[in-house]
């Protein structure tokens, strides 16, 4: 049987079988019918195929498009593909595939999206393999944005290591396995939680806060301690000077008593001038921290085999206010002596 063109459309009311077609068949009407899944001829449509349903037993391929110069798909309305559509199978998938045998995507019956990667464990799961730039967002608006929402209106972005974000080509931040935050740096300084490494410019600052209030006391920073977080104090602005402020509310104390000694205590306490050996600094004004331990061991504390001292020794204020405190009574009683020995 020789070619045949057909240039109406074809009806058929039954299936359109093998035994029926044995040659090319070319159309430039419409196909309306079912054609068996038995091996068929090549069908060319020259004009529009509506309906081509294919049915039957199912072996190997079920529909089989060997073409060579590419397939395109125009609809004016939905395309489905129904994937084990009676329900009676376990492991089918759609894939698409190159080179008749790379898979570049599949879609498993369960809805599960994998590109590059046959067996995905997510609902959308991308291997690249080799390439490290896994996935691209990019968006011809001047900016891109990724929504991630669920019931609750949380969302969660998982990593199993570091989760590293680049920005300009560079690594910008960076959260490692264990929770720890760098910015500006790739390792954790002195295994600190949350480290911020700025640019080696001696007129840039680090970080800035910014309280936007004009009145009042302003607060910048709160430090706490205690698992159920108790606050201890705070970096504020009065609107004249910048202070570290703690609690102090009598509510907070018990046990109050003077202060005694305070003029012995601040006698004994030896200011000094001194250089730094790493030479950053020369004739500084302070104070030994040994020496210091030596008459208030709980104003001295220690990391790393270091002794430390809190800057200008704030703890001395309560000392200093006694010491003048002490003086003034001995100020007055010697001048009693002075107005008795006048005669006054």
């Amino acid at each position: 049987m020789a070619n045949t063109k057909i240039t109406t459309n074809v009806i058929a009311d039954g299936a359109i079988t093998s035994a029926k077609l044995d040659t090319n068949i070319t159309i430039s009407g419409n196909i309306t019918g079912t054609l068996a899944t038995a091996a068929q001829p090549n069908i060319t449509s020259v004009g529009s195929l509506t309906g081509l349903d294919v049915n039957g037993t199912i072996t190997s391929y079920g529909l089989n498009f060997d073409i060579s110069d590419g397939v395109e798909i125009n609809a004016l309305e939905s395309i489905v593909f129904d994937i084990d559509s009676d329900n009676n199978q376990t492991g089918r998938v759609f894939q698409v595939k190159a080179n008749n045998s790379t898979a570049l995507m599949t879609i498993t019956e369960t809805g599960s999206v994998g590109i590059g990667d046959t067996s995905p464990d997510r609902k959308l799961h991308v291997n690249s393999g080799n390439d490290n730039e896994c996935v691209l967002f990019e968006s011809t608006d001047t900016e891109v944005t990724i929504e991630l929402k669920d019931t609750t209106g949380t969302a969660a972005i998982k990593s199993r290591n570091d989760f590293r974000f680049t920005a300009g080509g560079s690594e910008r931040m960076r959260i490692d396995s264990s929770g720890k935050v760098q910015i500006g740096t790739t390792s954790a300084l002195a295994s600190s939680t949350f480290s911020v490494k700025g640019a080696a410019t001696n007129s840039q600052q680090v970080a800035s806060l910014h309280n936007p209030a004009t009145s009042g006391t302003v607060y910048f920073m709160a430090f706490g301690t205690e698992t159920s977080y108790a606050e201890r104090g705070y970096i504020t602005y009065d609107q004249s000077n910048v202070a570290f402020t703690q609690a102090s509310d009598i509510t907070l104390k018990e046990n109050v008593r003077d202060l005694n000694n305070g003029l012995d205590t601040i006698c004994k306490i030896k200011p000094r001038v001194f250089d730094w050996k790493d030479g950053h600094a020369k004739d500084t004004v302070g104070f030994i921290a040994q020496e210091v331990e030596e008459v208030k061991p709980d104003w001295v504390k220690e990391k790393e085999g270091i002794k430390m001292l809190d800057t200008n020794l704030p703890n001395t204020i309560p000392y200093l206010i006694k010491a003048i405190q002490e003086q003034q009574t001995q100020i007055e009683a010697l001048q009693s002596e002075i107005n008795l020995l006048k005669g006054e």
